[in-house]
């Protein structure tokens, strides 16, 4: 099958991942940009910023790849208003279906792209994977065309498959930065120097990427030490988030532990 060649993209939104696929897609030199977001305002400065053009500019609105970088919940209210003018139509999601697309166009894709993106800084999309998906061979080759131009690497996956990742991404990342983010307020209000733990962090971070299978488990639920483990739990009584984890954590670890 021969490749469509598109050179028009509207990016819908001006956030974090608008950010980072704009400059991509502007710095690659290949199609010509446009951008929309809610905020009249918020989108001028988003295209001045970022050498984008407003959508409203925009004269012959028709055969665009159309990028929905906008939260799930405005998914398929996007591509419901802007179908009408799309060859393509993309969402960012790791949890969306494709099909919420294909109601409103047949030509649809799914890029996921497994990187946290915020509006204070811009990600280099040539070092991450996208997860892709897509309707048919005609959407595939246009979403191949744009990920080779901003040089990002990519995994076909399903729908389920992609969903599952995702969870797994939200445990892994999500997870993990809100633990840290407790634990930092928590020695920081106890007067404690967290970087004298920068050693140990960097060794667990490697016993990660170890297939060790918890072979290198340590610590008092491991053990089972009931009176270090009530120790901890009366420190932390003023910080009940933190305590309530350590408490979920540590059952969970007794449980795989203790047979």
């Amino acid at each position: 099958m021969q490749k469509p060649q598109l050179d028009k993209i509207l990016i819908i939104g001006t956030g974090g991942l608008a950010l980072s696929f704009s400059t991509a897609l502007v710095k690659c030199g290949i199609y010509n940009v446009y951008s929309e977001g809610s905020n009249s305002k918020k989108t001028n400065e988003f295209c001045r910023k970022n050498k984008t053009v407003n959508f409203n500019a925009l004269e012959d609105k028709n055969d665009l790849i159309i990028l929905l970088a906008v939260p799930d919940s405005q998914i398929e209210i996007c591509a419901k208003k802007y179908a009408k003018f799309g060859k393509l139509l993309v969402h960012f999601s790791g949890t969306t279906p494709l099909e919420i697309l294909t109601k409103y166009l047949n030509n649809a894709a799914v890029c996921w792209p497994l990187e946290s993106f915020s509006k204070s800084k811009k990600v280099n999309l040539s070092k991450i994977t996208c997860v892709i998906g897509s309707s048919n061979d005609y959407s595939h080759n246009i979403l191949f065309d744009l990920i080779n131009s901003i040089k990002a690497k990519y995994i076909i996956l399903n729908n389920e498959e992609r969903m599952k990742l995702h969870l797994t991404a939200v445990m892994l990342n999500n997870f993990t930065y809100h633990l840290f983010t407790l634990i930092k307020n928590w020695t920081k209000n106890e007067e404690l120097d967290l970087t004298l733990l920068n050693g140990l962090f960097k060794s667990t971070i490697s016993s990660l990427n170890k297939d060790d299978e918890g072979k290198n488990q340590t610590g008092p639920a491991k053990r089972n030490d009931q009176e270090v483990i009530k120790q901890h739990l009366e420190l932390l009584k003023n910080y009940p988030a933190l305590q309530n984890i350590y408490m979920v954590f540590t059952k969970s670890i007794i449980d795989k532990y203790s047979n």
